[in-house]
């Protein structure tokens, strides 16, 4: 195998474990906010709200993002699940000026949960974006849950926002892709340091 074939085999299975891990805390609680990415050039488009415990059904039947808005205070805590039901999607959290916060697209193909794990340093409105990845349209469910952060779930909220922070850099050249192997490094050790939390979601 090249060289290129076995960095790139490296990258695919970090990246899994990450996601993997991801996935098994949130189903507990989840994420915390980090500054990110490049701003999206159009304004957050109109969206409902979406209330804590409340689950949105919806479709994705082209291009265009289905859009929700959450409300949180200061030093609120985020869960939001998307339940991909026969779509290939990507959960996107945006904050009020039109930033990308957060971008997962974990590797499950059309079915199974994309997690949204946060921490609001600010408060106000953020949205929630259900994207079509690759093309293609299906059903979906999205549940979202918040309460006020704990020491823990900043620690995981960090390491979502690094798998996201990952996932961009794994888009680029060479020094991006040695880049998301620390984005992934990064997200792998906070699940480790919640370890209890991971452990108690592997039980159930």
């Amino acid at each position: 195998m090249s060289f290129r074939g076995e960095a790139e085999r490296i990258l695919s299975v970090v990246r899994g474990l990450a996601v993997i891990a991801i996935c098994l805390a949130g189903c507990r609680e989840p994420l915390v906010q980090e500054e990110r990415i490049e701003p999206r050039p159009a304004a957050v488009p109109v969206a409902r709200e979406l209330r804590p415990g409340e689950i949105a059904t919806g479709e994705i039947t082209g291009a265009e993002p289905v859009v929700y808005r959450v409300e949180l205070g200061a030093g609120d805590f985020l869960h939001a699940t998307l339940d991909q039901q026969g779509v290939d999607a990507l959960a996107a959290l945006v904050d009020s000026r039109g930033r990308d916060l957060l971008a997962i697209d974990s590797p499950n193909g059309e079915h199974g949960p994309e997690p949204i794990i946060f921490v609001a340093e600010e408060g106000g409105s953020y949205f929630l974006e259900v994207r079509p990845f690759g093309g293609g349209g299906g059903r979906f469910a999205l549940r979202v849950e918040t309460r006020p952060a704990t020491g823990m779930d900043r620690i995981r909220a960090r390491a979502c926002a690094a798998l996201s922070r990952g996932d961009a850099a794994l888009a680029g050249g060479a020094a991006e892709r040695r880049q998301a192997l620390r984005w992934y490094a990064e997200a792998i050790e906070g699940w480790r340091r919640s370890e209890e939390v991971y452990q108690e979601a592997l039980a159930e």
